[in-house]
């Protein structure tokens, strides 16, 4: 194989990584910011690393119709993904999280199947049925007896399902539109998204701890500006279900990071709905040996 063949895996790999840790930063960056305060911050500094290149480059001469279409997935992801994900990492550990994360695939498999109105293979089917088992039983192990858990984790879900809504939309869009092009214009939009909510609850005038600025500044380079354009770089070279299935791993980095960074511990019951979602998944979107599997999750 070339070795510019392996180019697109490795950004995938990189976009796991930042991604999976991003979890444990976020978590970080809350001790001392509001979730309003390190969006804005987050993709304000995307926004100012990457609209510089993008305008030199010329990566945002589009169609009207084209920035209209970036504007309206960019309102789902990153705003409504991003919003529901930090406000979530509030009320759930990041492991929890993560893990519910891993559901995407499955969710974005029931989404486009629905928009393009077609039956979904028995496997398949079986795989939706089990990962919604492995996130019920996710969600009820790990959620204390009326602790605010269970509100962090129904934030979650529909993180979950604002990133279906994404993939399935921007599928054909990534593919005509420069990874830097599209990527910035996704960092400019989040940020004018999460503006108002960073003025309305501005951050406090008592200092910010080191920690948290530093995990604002991590989230800003590696987990948006990195992950974005690598993810979206890997999109165009690579088959939208392969790379659906690497990300897949980023509930692995994550839970990992928490361990080490935050001590979270992973329990039995917990361990036992995260690796029912991860088997679900894998069995899913793993060619089949006669047939090409229907699904696209992206």
């Amino acid at each position: 194989m070339p070795r510019a063949s392996y180019a697109p895996y490795a950004a995938l790999a990189a976009s796991v990584l930042f991604w999976g840790l991003s979890f444990t930063a976020t978590k970080i960056a809350l001790e001392g910011l509001s979730p309003s305060s390190i969006l804005f911050l987050r993709f304000g500094l995307a926004c100012l690393l990457l609209l510089p290149p993008a305008l030199r480059a010329g990566a945002l001469r589009l169609p009207l119709r084209v920035h209209l279409q970036v504007l309206a997935v960019s309102v789902v992801f990153p705003g409504c993904y991003f919003a529901l994900e930090t406000w979530a990492l509030r009320l759930t550990s990041a492991t929890n999280a993560s893990l519910i994360a891993a559901a995407i695939p499955m969710m974005v498999l029931a989404l486009s199947c629905a928009v393009e109105r077609r039956i979904p293979s028995l496997r398949s089917m079986a795989g939706v049925a089990a990962s919604l088992a492995g996130v019920a039983m996710l969600v009820g192990v790990g959620a204390g007896p009326g602790g605010p858990v269970n509100t962090g984790d129904a934030l979650m879900l529909g993180a979950v399902a604002s990133a279906a809504v994404y993939m399935v939309a921007t599928g054909r869009l990534c593919a005509n539109v420069a990874p830097l092009g599209f990527t910035a214009l996704q960092m400019a939009w989040g940020a004018l998204f999460f503006l108002p909510m960073f003025l309305a609850d501005p951050p406090t005038p008592e200092p910010v701890p080191l920690a948290s600025l530093l995990a604002v500044g991590a989230l800003g380079l590696f987990a948006t500006v990195g992950a974005f354009l690598a993810y979206n770089y890997a999109l165009s070279r690579v088959d939208a279900p392969t790379a659906s299935l690497c990300i897949n791993a980023v509930p692995v980095v994550a839970v990992f990071g928490a361990h080490l960074a935050l001590g979270e511990s992973v329990s039995m019951g917990q361990a036992v709905g995260g690796a029912v979602i991860l088997a679900s998944v894998y069995a899913s979107t793993r060619p089949a040996r006669n047939t090409e599997e229907s699904a696209q999750p992206a």
